[in-house]
């Protein structure tokens, strides 16, 4: 069990202090830097909310000295993220007098300016507070796919091994290979609606994520069958996870070795009355299509497929373009590129780079056409 009495007197010590010009900028960034890690627990949530620290972090992301300094920025918006998790900090942002954080923080996530991470934490601070339970009431399940895999890159590894395991026992299963770029918890909530089983794949790194947290959350109050996934031997749930997952069978993957976790895991599957498709369902986004009518069902492609073709294919970084797209529009773009591929290239970069302040690889740009073109060509 966490014992965060020392943690938490240190921490507490740091945001009473409401001078905060008596500190040089590397003094900020390391009290973010260690509040991050530490926000984590419970127990240190409660205590900032009681030492009144909320408005300290309120005023780091809402000064204009710390929104130009993009390591604390992005640090006070996951510490935020973090506390929207308990009641009592959620109330304090929701009150009328936070609307300047959350008129902010509504700029950041189209912002060109601010980086992936700092997109994502205010996205998913947004989505705590304000679009949560409206999706909760009003989106409707869906069976597009067997399995989510919900994990923390930093077990990614053997997240993909699992994968592909299923993948090989024809199982559509969703995974987001790349912390797909745009709206991460759009791509989130579609992927946890329209999966029949949700695998928690669980680790230190997983409970102590936000992100994490919120999959989690929102496939438990989806009633979706969750199985947990042990990734690391020493670990113990604990905390909201533990909540969520107390009374499920884990599966140890360390502890029972990968062939036979796996095959636990399936049965496991299969005991919730999921069972494979036929070879030929079951890859439609991971093999390509073998009718001569390539063209047609592209066209026919909704948002999710493209989603689908962009993680397949490692193309995250196209995803700013081609986010509003459907298939019709992506049939449109392809054709474009193959009319001329050197000036698309310099178009979609120049586009990327001005709308959205990111690069364009011409090796993903390079996999993006020649994948559609095995499409188009099949």
């Amino acid at each position: 069990m966490f014992d965060g009495s020392k943690h938490v007197q240190v921490e507490a010590d740091f945001l009473s202090i409401k001078d905060f010009d008596f500190f040089q900028t590397k003094s900020h960034q390391f009290i973010c830097f260690s509040v991050v890690v530490l926000v984590q627990h419970d127990q240190i949530k409660h205590e900032i909310v009681a030492t009144n620290g909320l408005p300290l972090l309120i005023q780091c992301v809402l000064d204009a000295k710390f929104q130009c300094e993009i390591n604390i920025l992005r640090k006070s918006l996951e510490i935020i993220w973090s506390m929207t998790f308990i009641d009592e900090a959620a109330n304090v942002l929701k009150d009328p007098s936070s609307q300047p954080l959350l008129s902010y923080i509504k700029s950041v996530t189209f912002s060109s300016i601010s980086d992936l991470r700092t997109r994502q934490a205010a996205e998913g601070i947004l989505w705590k507070l304000e679009k949560k339970t409206i999706l909760l009431s009003t989106r409707r399940p869906s069976d597009q796919y067997d399995i989510m895999l919900s994990y923390s890159h930093d077990d990614k590894e053997l997240c993909y091994k699992i994968h592909k395991r299923l993948i090989t026992q024809n199982f559509r299963v969703w995974l987001d290979r790349d912390a797909m770029r745009g709206s991460t918890i759009e791509a989130m909530v579609n992927a946890i609606e329209q999966s029949k089983i949700v695998l928690l794949c669980v680790s230190d790194s997983y409970k102590t994520s936000p992100s994490c947290q919120s999959e989690a959350e929102f496939a438990y109050q989806k009633q979706r069958p969750l199985i947990p996934l042990i990734m690391r031997d020493t670990y113990r749930p604990d905390g909201w996870l533990l909540f969520i997952i107390r009374s499920r069978t884990y599966i140890n993957y360390p502890k029972l070795g990968f062939e036979k976790a796996c095959d636990k895991l399936i049965e496991e599957i299969q005991a919730q009355n999921v069972s494979p498709k036929s070879a030929i369902t079951s890859n439609l986004y991971h093999e390509l299509p073998s009718s001569s009518d390539s063209c047609a069902v592209i066209l026919d492609w909704t948002h999710t497929d493209i989603l689908n073709f962009l993680s397949e294919y490692n193309l995250q970084e196209m995803y700013p373009l081609l986010k509003k797209m459907n298939g019709q529009d992506l049939f449109e773009l392809y054709k474009m590129c193959d009319i001329n591929s050197a000036q698309m290239y310099q178009s979609l970069k120049s586009e990327l780079l001005t709308l959205y302040n990111e690069t364009l690889p011409i090796n993903v740009y390079l996999r993006f056409y020649n994948q559609l073109k095995k499409y188009m060509n099949t």
